[in-house]
């Protein structure tokens, strides 16, 4: 499938799109149980589909598989990013699912099947359209995203400083527009669950990246602005 849209721009609109058009082919008797999504560049695992297979027969909707880094060694950029990468996979993701929390949908090595879409629709058109469908998953069925610790993609990580600086920035930004801050905080309240707890201590990570930073900022300036007012 390819789409052509000025007004509709990026991968959530994209994905959005390409749902509809699932639909209109049910309607023609061609019927499917899951998505796959990857990003072109990627490389995949052989064995990634056997082992999301198994999932969805274990009644998984939402799966994310381990993100692994196809270009470590080729700069410092690529190094810092496949550690980076690395720590999470263990530290967050896997952890978490050993707790029975919620994995994060990292954009790429996903699963989702058409049932959940079809019961809580897509509607994921920011500019992380991941982060944005996992809130809206945990917080519409109360259920954890998936992790497939075993189902591997291999995602080439930009080579520069400046490519790198780009897409940290724009997805912070889409990380401060994702929606569902307030809403999961009221979920987090009503139900008291540690699944929304945990889910809204991600969503809320760029409001205490800032707080950190101020308050660091005040702590160096401190004994000049003490010796100021004295």
């Amino acid at each position: 499938m390819e789409r052509f849209d000025e007004t509709k721009k990026g991968k959530g609109h994209g994905l959005e799109w390409m749902f509809e058009k699932l639909w209109e082919m049910e309607k023609e008797g061609k019927e499917y149980d899951a998505v796959v999504m990857f990003d072109a560049d990627n490389l995949v695992d052989p064995k990634f589909l056997t082992i999301m297979n198994r999932k969805l027969l274990n009644g998984h909707e939402v799966i994310q598989g381990y993100l692994d880094s196809k270009n470590p060694n080729d700069t410092w950029i690529t190094k810092s990013y496949s550690y980076a990468y690395w720590v999470t996979n263990r530290i967050y993701q896997l952890a978490r699912k050993n707790l029975g929390l919620s994995a994060q949908l990292g954009g790429t090595g996903v699963v989702l099947t058409t049932r959940v879409l079809k019961a809580i629709g897509w509607g994921a058109t920011s500019l992380t359209e991941d982060l944005e469908f996992s809130a809206k998953y945990i917080m519409q069925t109360g259920k954890p995203v998936e992790w497939a610790n075993e189902a591997i993609v291999y995602d080439e990580k930009p080579l520069g400083f400046l490519a790198s600086w780009k897409q940290r920035v724009r997805w912070m930004q889409g990380h401060s527009y994702c929606n569902y801050s307030i809403p999961m905080i009221k979920k987090v309240l009503k139900e008291r669950k540690l699944i929304y707890f945990d889910a809204l201590i991600y969503l809320v990570q760029p409001s205490k990246i800032l707080l950190g930073l101020l308050l660091s900022f005040l702590e160096l300036h401190r004994p000049l602005m003490f010796m100021q007012v004295t």
